[in-house]
């Protein structure tokens, strides 16, 4: 079916219309995403979030990941908002327990507020773009 779907392509794409090959894509998308779901194709970590004043916004740490390395997140890098978002790991010594080791299933972030950090920004938003002072960001007065 794949190969018909795909020499298809090439032509005048009259097979991607019926029912049987929208079906046929349908049922293979889904058992794509389940895989994902059941972590077959991609495997995820997971921890408790624990808030660093020595991290900043877009900063995690993860002991057993590269110092600077990117790494992709469901969790921003901020209290109080999910979101997937990319964040630069950086090696903390408050992750480490007193012997030295990693402390179990925790991961310092930014100890920033989403509420915070979006005000900050609408702050800096007003001071560049004339139009946006006495504005919020969704336009509002």
């Amino acid at each position: 079916m794949y190969k018909l779907i795909g020499a298809n392509l090439q032509g005048e794409v009259q097979l991607l219309e019926t029912e049987k090959v929208q079906r046929e894509l349908a049922r293979f998308v889904h058992n794509k995403w389940k895989e994902i779901a059941i972590g077959k194709t991609l495997t995820f970590e997971g921890a408790m979030v624990i808030p660093s004043k020595d991290l900043q916004n877009g900063e995690i740490s993860i002991p057993h990941y590269q110092n600077g390395e990117e790494v992709l997140n469901f969790r921003s890098p901020f209290l109080n908002s999910n979101g997937l978002c990319i964040s630069s790991n950086k090696i903390l010594e408050d992750i480490l327990v007193p012997d030295g080791q990693p402390l179990a299933g925790a991961i310092p972030v930014s100890d920033e507020t989403s509420n915070r950090i979006y005000n900050c920004l609408n702050e800096e938003i007003k001071s560049i773009l004339p139009e946006a002072q006495g504005k919020n960001l969704h336009g509002s007065s």
